[in-house]
């Protein structure tokens, strides 16, 4: 049924990129727990992202908000971010962190299939206003939100956080600051879905 398909497809990978194999190659796989953003990691604070509004508006118009702002961006933002680590890492081999192509060739793979799963199972039943009845979609979906910040949290160990190099190329500083973009508007996009609209959707 739908649910159980929902919660199945959470192993489907069509890329063939495990990310499990990412990180046992690195030697970081770990087992107890998740893997944490870095202290060090400097972003614009989700504090400062304004969500109050989403706390009482309908969910129609959350859902709708989250589809524009969160959703159209992350695409456009993959369709750029991938090619040119494809060629950042090629143009210098022997600098650049040889790991970080494929891992965000994962990313985009993994995104894209969680929000399509998003926009057409759990957003339509959210909007024919099932309530509680969404709970186990719900908890794929936060589920999968984790393995996200799994990612993010590699990607920014990596890449020092997403320090440019000194002398780095105009590609090279395109990159993370597109990478910097991608990890705030995905912090946000998760917070707003996991405390925010879902937490609603569950109480209602």
């Amino acid at each position: 049924n739908l649910l159980y398909a929902l919660a199945s497809s959470i192993q489907i990978n069509p890329s063939g990129v495990s990310f499990n194999r990412c990180i046992h190659s690195s030697k970081i796989y770990l087992s107890k727990g998740r893997l944490k953003i870095p202290a060090g990691y400097k972003s614009k604070d989700t504090a400062m992202t304004d969500f109050t509004v989403w706390e009482t508006a309908p969910f129609g118009a959350t859902i709708d908000h989250i589809l524009q702002r969160y959703h159209n961006v992350h695409r456009a933002q993959f369709e750029e971010l991938v090619p040119l680590a494809q060629k950042v890492a090629e143009v210098h081999a022997d600098s650049f962190p040889a790991e970080v192509p494929e891992l965000l060739a994962y990313m985009q793979n993994e995104l894209l299939m969680h929000m399509m799963k998003e926009e057409r199972m759990l957003f339509p039943m959210i909007k024919q206003g099932v309530g509680r009845g969404a709970a186990m979609p719900i908890s794929v979906m936060m589920h999968e939100h984790e393995e996200h910040d799994q990612a993010v949290a590699r990607l920014l160990e990596l890449t020092d956080n997403l320090t440019v190099p000194e002398n780095a190329c105009g590609s090279w500083t395109r990159l993370y600051t597109l990478a910097r973009e991608l990890v705030d508007d995905l912090t946000d996009h998760i917070h707003l879905e996991n405390e925010i609209l879902f937490q609603r959707v569950l109480a209602s």
